[in-house]
C-alpha cells in the first residue's frame, strides 16, 4: 500500500497500491468494520469496475509493475 484517504465526496477511503514486482500479486485488504463495496478507480475518481468484497476483506490482483487505486465503502 503507497497511500491511504478519507473519500473527499462521500464516506470511506481511497487506498491505492503498486506493484513494482515482474510478477502479478494478490493482495488483500482487511478493515476494522464490514465493506459494503468496493472497485477499482481512476486517479480521477471514475470507476473502472467493482471487486468482491467480503466482510472486512477485499481482495485485488495487482499486475505487475502497476499502480491500482481502490475506492472503499
Amino acid at each position: 500500500m503507497t497511500a491511504i484517504q478519507q473519500c473527499p465526496n462521500s464516506d470511506g477511503l481511497i487506498v491505492r497500491l503498486f506493484n513494482p514486482t515482474t510478477e502479478a500479486l494478490t493482495e488483500t485488504i482487511e478493515l476494522p468494520s464490514e465493506i459494503t463495496s468496493a472497485e477499482r478507480i481512476t486517479l480521477e475518481g471514475e470507476s473502472k469496475g467493482a471487486l468482491s468484497a467480503t466482510g472486512q476483506k477485499v481482495t485485488i490482483a495487482l499486475p505487475p509493475k502497476r499502480i491500482e487505486t481502490v475506492r472503499i465503502v
